[in-house]
């Protein structure tokens, strides 16, 4: 919506300036953030140029961008972003870039709206002159045309008249007398800014990521690209206050190395992206379940240990003489010994639950074993969180 706005406001200056519209003077449009990353992964020739700046769409709430090739959509009801060329469209998704015909859904969709609807470029209806715009303009079409339309256009050297095209523009055309003290007012800038988020993470570990935004409300996503994989969209929540907060566990197969995390924000005002780096290492136990239950490993089995030893295992949550903790141990499979299952405990006062066993001596060869804490809020919740570690065990 801003570049909307600004390009109004530069308009109506050149009217009192020079007394006449030059339309090819305007200012390029570009391709930012999702779109153009997702431009560079379906094919610059295949979404081809930018018809103008990315924009809110006040009747369905996602970002739309047209281009030469198609329209470019940030979909609000399920946080994905598309590309459609009036037959195919091509979305970001869980595994990546895919396509599919438009009147088709993969099964993670839950979008019911039909890109396709947007008419592809050749059926597209050029939109007419400023001077000719009228009330009933579409919010998603924009104000500037490129091409023959646009050259064609009759300039209008003293008044200009504008169709209502956003939420903040009037029901009706507005005149514009072309004095300075008649332009349109902008809309205030969108700001968008990371105020936490991890120097570095372990692989099977949590992350908490935190953005703030000069509006209080609309929606906001957090993606990750892992060293060169691939974006995975992580989380989408809706602003409060304008803050979000994200927080997720790390897969263990995710790429250790240089991370990005970008936000994106979507409101009435506009859209905003930020991003920020940091690292990802090779972590040693894997953590699942709810992510807002906290749980550290205090004490967890050396990388190496040897049979008729004695490993201590020690975890601590923040359920204090309540809930409940589980361990289990699966030794090698040339071990004669079953797998350990330690006493069900219940937390400490410092929320800690705590387990001793002896290693056992009839190993044959060099194996893995398995350790597996789980605690719970209460005996028989489904609300809990596990913490798994693998060791080498030698004879």
């Amino acid at each position: 919506m801003r570049h909307i706005v600004a390009t109004l406001i530069v308009v109506v200056l050149l009217v009192w300036v020079s007394g006449a519209i030059d339309v090819h003077g305007q200012d390029a449009c570009s391709f930012v953030g999702g779109f153009a990353r997702l431009r560079d992964q379906v094919g610059a020739d295949k979404v081809g140029a930018c018809v103008e700046d990315e924009h809110f769409n006040a009747d369905n709430g996602n970002t739309e961008q047209r281009t030469s090739g198609g329209l470019l959509v940030w979909r609000k009801a399920d946080n994905f972003t598309a590309f459609t060329d009036g037959g195919t469209t091509w979305l970001s998704g869980p595994d990546g870039v895919q396509s599919r015909p438009n009147g088709e859904r993969f099964s993670w969709e839950t979008d019911p709206v039909t890109l396709a609807n947007a008419a592809s470029p050749a059926a597209a209806t050029p939109t007419p002159p400023l001077s000719a715009a009228p009330a009933s303009a579409s919010p998603s079409t924009g104000f500037l045309e490129t091409g023959a339309s646009a050259a064609a256009a009759t300039p209008t050297p003293t008044l200009l008249t504008v169709a209502a095209a956003s939420p903040v523009a009037a029901a009706s055309p507005v005149a514009l007398a072309a004095t300075p003290t008649k332009t349109a007012t902008p809309t205030p800038s969108v700001t968008l800014k990371f105020t936490d988020k991890p120097d570095s993470v372990e692989t099977g570990n949590d992350a908490a990521f935190t953005i703030e935004s000069n509006q209080k409300k609309g929606n906001c996503a957090l993606t990750i690209t892992y060293n060169d994989t691939d974006p995975a969209v992580v989380a989408a929540q809706e602003l409060d206050d304008g803050k979000c907060e994200f927080k997720f566990t790390l897969s263990a197969k995710v790429k250790t190395g240089k991370a990005k995390a970008e936000a994106s924000i979507l409101t009435s005002a506009g859209a905003a992206t930020a991003d920020e780096d940091f690292q990802v290492k090779k972590g040693d136990v894997v953590f699942g379940g709810d992510v807002n239950m906290e749980l550290e490993a205090v004490d967890m089995p050396d990388d190496n240990v040897k049979g008729g030893e004695e490993v201590k295992v020690t975890v601590k949550s923040n359920l204090d003489k309540k809930g409940t903790c589980d361990m289990s141990i699966t030794w090698p499979k040339s071990a004669a010994t079953p797998a350990f299952y330690g006493t069900q405990l219940n937390p400490d006062g410092d929320g800690k639950c705590s387990w001793k066993t002896t290693v056992p001596t009839d190993i044959s060869k060099k194996f893995t074993a398995t350790l597996i804490v789980t605690v719970r809020k209460s005996k028989n919740s489904s609300t809990l969180r596990t913490i798994t570690r693998e060791f080498d065990v030698d004879k």
